[in-house]
């Protein structure tokens, strides 16, 4: 699907927004109110519960960035983005890969 480079840069982008609100509005800007979000952390379901849990992962790991890594590979509206996520001090600390299925309005 068109634009999906830009909905992941979006999605990493708003794990690290600071402000609860701003933060609330850029994921709505690319998920739907009912996104799911799994990982070997947490289970998530809504909006809500994204962004609170990007809060508190930018409260017990400060300063720490995801950016992708590739250009997005897609098929029949899934996609996959590596990231990588680096400190403050611009090491390395983690990758990994997103699987992200879109819906016809190109959202999450």
């Amino acid at each position: 699907f068109a634009g999906s480079d830009g909905v992941a840069d979006a999605w990493f982008a708003a794990w690290a927004i600071p402000d609860g609100a701003a933060r609330d509005a850029a994921f709505a800007a690319i998920a739907t109110p009912g996104v799911r979000f799994q990982d070997r952390y947490s289970m998530l379901d809504g909006l809500a519960e994204l962004s609170a849990h990007a809060g508190a992962a930018q409260r017990f790991m400060p300063g720490v960035v995801m950016k992708r890594t590739s250009p997005v590979k897609q098929c029949q509206g899934v996609v996959l983005a590596e990231w990588s996520a680096a400190g403050s001090d611009g090491k390395e600390m983690m990758r990994g890969v997103n699987v992200f299925v879109m819906g016809p309005d190109g959202r999450i």
